[in-house]
């Protein structure tokens, strides 16, 4: 019973390292003035949004994936920027809104995404081994009591 509660923790602990991601940064004029208020929105009805801070600044939390956020102040241009989350990455994109008439543009800081799958990858060897040494271990303390 202690070996299959133990892989039973394991097990949680492993799901519970797998977490949402985060896309955050701030929202400013061409003049570099934060814009306060500002709607930042990836899908409001999965409350996916946020509205800047008096700094202009944002956080928002989402699943892994491809999401298109977009950017909206009353009198300002809409930026719409896509961005590629991985679990537990925090993407940094700073966005800066333009008077109506003229282009805004996103500046995304995010890591390469392929040093990012590949981490993850060796994250997940790494907890299959722990599993595969528990299960070893549960195994042989089956047959030792068997005997």
């Amino acid at each position: 019973m202690k070996q299959l509660l133990a892989i039973a923790f394991i097990l949680n602990a492993c799901c519970c390292l797998a977490q949402n991601a985060i896309i955050k940064g701030r929202v400013v004029t061409a003049k570099g003035d934060a814009l306060i208020s500002a709607c930042v929105v990836i899908d409001a009805a999965k409350g996916w949004a946020a509205v800047t801070d008096y700094n202009g600044n944002y956080e928002i939390r989402v699943p892994a994936g491809k999401h298109r956020v977009s950017y909206r102040y009353k009198g300002k241009n809409e930026l719409i920027q896509e961005v590629a989350a991985i679990e537990g990455d925090t993407i940094v994109v700073n966005a800066l809104l333009n008077n109506k008439g003229m282009k805004g543009k996103a500046e995304v800081n995010a890591p390469d995404f392929n040093v990012r799958i590949l981490t993850q990858l060796n994250e997940m060897r790494a907890q299959i081994k722990l599993l595969q040494a528990a299960i070893q271990q549960l195994l042989e303390s089956n047959k030792a009591v068997k005997n």
